[in-house]
């Protein structure tokens, strides 16, 4: 990092030849997210606290991707769940929590 804060490169062009870069330009590279939601929407659609979320994802009860440091529920998972397991109570064995 230079003094104003920007992102240092060197690229190379040629077989020995540096040639100093100025600024990085930086891509984020982003999943298509509409068809997923966040730990904390799917505890709030499943009524559930959001570390029961992430067991279920431990569990492999819910489907998920990592966005960088992000955790993202598949939608239909989350909704399938909710319907497998309709009028259990919390606390039923057969949620597998």
């Amino acid at each position: 990092m230079n003094k104003a804060g920007k992102a240092l490169m060197w690229v190379q062009f040629l077989p020995g030849a540096l040639t100093f870069q100025k600024s990085v330009k930086r891509v984020r590279i982003m999943a298509e997210t509409s068809d997923y939601m966040t730990v904390q929407e799917a505890a709030e659609f499943l009524d559930v606290h959001p570390v029961t979320v992430r067991r279920l994802l431990k569990l492999g009860q819910l489907q998920y991707i990592k966005v960088g440091y992000a955790t993202m529920v598949l939608k239909e998972s989350v909704k399938a769940y909710k319907a497998k397991t309709k009028g259990m109570n919390k606390r039923d064995p057969r949620r597998n929590l």
